[in-house]
């Protein structure tokens, strides 16, 4: 099936009120501090319906989960008693992202104060919500290898550490001796691919990565839902820049990933924008920042609802285009003369990283 067969995967329609988003009208801060904050938010409902007090409960940038791995596939837990639940159980590495931090640097910060390894080749494996009826609360689940062992626990948090094999943490979950709903998530997901791994067709892989577009494009609805249009088009969410100036920074740059897959669609030469020109090597800080400033002199002054438009659409069509390319043509790195040695898939890949990239800076921020 195609984008254009399923209509749920198609931007909302203006006048169907079933694909629009609650939208806050006021805030009453009920408590504030560095872990946690309590509103209380009068809410519009898109049915016209409005709640005088929904409460939420703010954790900030969220959480990282980590799983590390050493070379023999084994994965790192805790011992942690904890003091709300009374619980003592095997957990993942994790703990809150600093305001202004990254993801995975984040990742590799919680792992080393609490167990004092090092790890590398840090990648986003899942981001999800716990509790989305009452909080913004999110969870990055990352995967990484293990390096030197630079410090010890921490034995304020840490009771200790062991190295498990898969089939001793699937013994753990079986017989119900894990309990933390972090450690749950990560190792379900980390465990499930090791039981299907295996190499992936052509078909598959393809189907993965437009998954994975599907789902980063999902997450930036998401989290530009829960911010009002003053929000979005205010200066300094990305050092000088807006969120709505990095909307059509990504737009602008997905001009050439469409541009690309149409070529390949129709046997022709990618017709790029006026700004890409042939030569434009992007690995030059210099070009990329010309390259940059163009495009933010060009969509600066732009509404916000025109920018948003052009970036749905676009990304939708770009998910079209990938959709209707055989799988033979996206891995073929010799199928496209233009791609320079690269295979098509590279585009998909590419426009993903981007829309990741960005993320975590909204995030972080």
């Amino acid at each position: 099936m195609t984008i254009s067969d399923n209509q749920t995967d198609l931007p909302p329609a203006a006048d169907d009120h079933t694909n629009k988003r609650p939208e806050r009208l006021s805030r009453t801060v009920l408590y504030e501090s560095r872990w946690v904050n309590l509103y209380r938010d009068r809410v519009a409902l898109p049915t016209g319906t409005i709640l005088e007090q929904y409460h939420i409960v703010d954790f900030g940038p969220g959480a990282a989960c980590v799983i590390v791995e050493d070379p023999a596939g084994n994965i790192l837990l805790e011992r942690i008693a904890r003091y709300p639940t009374g619980i003592t159980s095997w957990e993942l590495p994790a703990g809150g992202i600093e305001p202004g931090e990254a993801i995975l640097a984040a990742a590799a910060r919680e792992v080393l104060e609490e167990t004092g390894y090092q790890t590398h080749s840090h990648r986003l494996l899942q981001a999800y919500n716990p509790l989305n009826g009452i909080s913004n609360f999110n969870v990055f689940v990352v995967h990484c290898l293990v390096g030197e062992r630079s410090g010890q626990i921490d034995p304020n948090e840490i009771q200790s550490i062991r190295w498990f094999s898969p089939a001793e943490t699937w013994h753990l979950l079986r017989n119900k001796q894990i309990s933390d709903g972090l450690t749950l998530v990560g190792l379900l997901l980390h465990l499930n691919k090791l039981d299907q791994e295996a190499p992936m067709t052509g078909s598959q892989e393809k189907e993965t990565q437009i998954q994975q577009l599907r789902t980063v494009f999902e997450q930036w609805q998401t989290q530009l839902a829960r911010l009002s249009e003053a929000e979005i088009c205010a200066p300094g969410r990305f050092e000088q820049l807006s969120i709505k100036d990095v909307i059509a920074h990504l737009t602008s740059w997905q001009i050439i990933s469409v541009a690309r897959l149409e070529a390949a669609l129709t046997g022709s030469q990618p017709t790029m924008p006026a700004w890409h020109h042939p030569h434009l090597d992007t690995e030059t800080t210099e070009e990329l920042h010309q390259a940059n400033a163009f495009i933010y002199a060009e969509n600066h002054s732009r509404p916000w609802s025109e920018i948003q438009g052009e970036w749905q659409a676009r990304f939708h069509h770009f998910l079209q285009l990938a959709e209707s390319l055989p799988p033979a043509d996206l891995s073929d790195a010799t199928r496209y003369a233009w791609m320079m040695g690269y295979p098509l898939s590279a585009v998909l890949l590419g426009s993903y990283e981007h829309h990741i990239e960005h993320l975590e800076g909204l995030l972080a921020g």
